[in-house]
């Protein structure tokens, strides 16, 4: 996968820099970063959800996960 980022010069600049400091290119810096961060994240690591018997409908549960995602951001 191929992503372009806009970022802010001032961001631009400080990433540079710790990439600089590190030895690696700031694609590997964010590469590593995006990594920690999504290892490091307990709903990032399912790729499925399943629910037990509930009176919740399709709809409320995508609801209630987006809800509770939004709390871990």
């Amino acid at each position: 996968m191929t992503l372009t980022l806009n970022l802010k010069p001032q961001l631009e600049k400080q990433l540079q820099e710790a990439a600089k400091q590190r030895g690696i290119d700031v694609a590997e810096l964010l590469l590593q970063d995006l990594e920690q961060r999504w290892l490091d994240d307990p709903l990032a690591q399912f790729s499925s959800i399943g629910l037990g018997e509930s009176d919740l409908s399709a709809t409320d549960s995508k609801a209630w996960l987006r809800q509770e995602w939004d709390k871990k951001l």
